[in-house]
């Protein structure tokens, strides 16, 4: 009977181990959530702010669907988020997060319909991921991308001409998701 006793407790007790154990990664988690939604509000400001590739991918899950051209080497990002826009831009080393001047941007606008309005453009073309992708004639450094079905639209501005088609072409744009 002693040794059922014993096998007992050591079970109780590893149990209760198990159990603080879990206790304690779900707080933690919880801790983890709490720091990254107030980051996300920190940063829903609509004003630019410097992020690394990985806290990036790390708020990806919570700012929602959006768009880049992943990590650039020589640059840094900067991340505006308002409303209905996400832009992901490519920032030289030693430039401000608010520097006016003209880089590779990858906008995200939400809440709209993207496929309809870029599919009546004539410039418009079709991807074979179902994307419809189209270059304005009156904003040839911008490529504009949209999938059907889906409630936002992807604008790639570069200064260097033919770039953002190239990127869009070449798959380098794609969503921002969790590492």
């Amino acid at each position: 009977m002693k040794k059922r006793t014993a096998f007992g407790v050591a079970i109780v007790v590893i149990l209760a181990l198990a159990l603080g154990a879990l206790g304690g990664y779900l707080a933690a988690q919880s801790t983890t959530n709490q720091s990254t939604t107030a980051q996300v509000t920190q940063l829903s400001d609509g004003k630019p702010h410097i992020v690394s590739a990985s806290t990036l991918t790390h708020l990806a899950p919570i700012i929602g669907i959006a768009y880049w051209a992943g990590e650039r080497p020589d640059s840094k990002i900067a991340l505006t988020v308002t409303e209905s826009t996400i832009y992901v831009r490519y920032l030289r080393p030693t430039a401000a997060a608010d520097s006016a001047k003209p880089t590779l941007t990858v906008a995200t606008y939400r809440n709209i319909d993207g496929f309809g309005s870029l599919t009546a453009q004539s410039t418009a073309s079709h991807a074979q991921s179902g994307a419809v992708i189209a270059v304005k004639a009156t904003d040839p450094l911008s490529t504009y991308f949209a999938f059907p079905s889906s409630t936002f639209e992807v604008e790639v501005y570069s200064p260097m001409s033919g770039e953002s088609t190239k990127l869009v072409n070449n798959g380098s744009v794609t969503p921002i998701t969790a590492r």
